[in-house]
């Protein structure tokens, strides 16, 4: 796995577990603290991303609302983490356009030969990522000022859905538009949901 892909999975794990660990880590201890821990954290993550820009640009946006957060005990600091998450990865989909888009990336995982019209696919929906990221975190930010629990619920499983379904969606979209199956058992599946048409397979 490419350091771009392992890079957004455990962005993707950390922005899911985030929101409902804080919710619970109310009943044990303040924001400062909860704050202090993250910001530990942080500087950890920092260190061990000192030669790696895009990694070292992701854990610097988390300090500012984390620093804020300890300095002043409000919790708005750690509810705007998952705006920054947000933004970040916005960021990180958006600098791969000029390059090899992250969808493809993903996508060469599992087809490791694409045509050019796949590769057309894949950076069109790796913008549809962009246009998500950036819509969430508008949402993300209006929550912040929400009751807890529906900060928590939106910024967590739900999230945590949507990101799911928009994956599953380009998956499904780029079998049906291009019918190229491999042995796997999904494929498998797919393929007598979706047979393979002589011809009607876009180059």
């Amino acid at each position: 796995m490419s350091r771009s892909a392992v890079l957004i999975t455990s962005t993707v794990v950390f922005s899911i577990s985030y929101p409902l660990l804080v919710f619970a880590g109310h009943a044990y201890f303040s924001v400062r603290d909860i704050a202090l821990g993250l910001l530990g954290l942080l500087c950890l993550r920092l260190a061990f991303s000192i030669r790696r820009p895009r990694e070292l640009a992701i854990a610097s946006v988390a300090l500012v609302p984390v620093a804020y957060a300890a300095l002043f005990s409000d919790e708005v600091g750690l509810r705007l983490i998952p705006v920054m998450i947000n933004l970040g990865m916005l960021v990180l989909f958006g600098s791969t356009l000029r390059t090899i888009p992250v969808i493809e990336r993903f996508a060469r995982l599992v087809d490791p030969e694409l045509s050019q019209a796949q590769v057309a696919h894949c950076r069109q929906f790796t913008l549809i990522w962009c246009v998500f990221f950036g819509a969430n975190a508008l949402v993300a930010f209006a929550l912040s000022w929400a009751p807890s629990a529906i900060w928590a619920i939106y910024t967590g499983p739900v999230n945590y859905c949507l990101m799911g379904l928009l994956l599953f969606a380009e998956f499904v979209v780029r079998r049906y538009r291009f019918r190229t199956y491999s042995d796997k058992l999904y494929d498998r599946v797919l393929r007598r949901v979706i047979p393979q048409q002589v011809g009607n397979v876009s180059d």
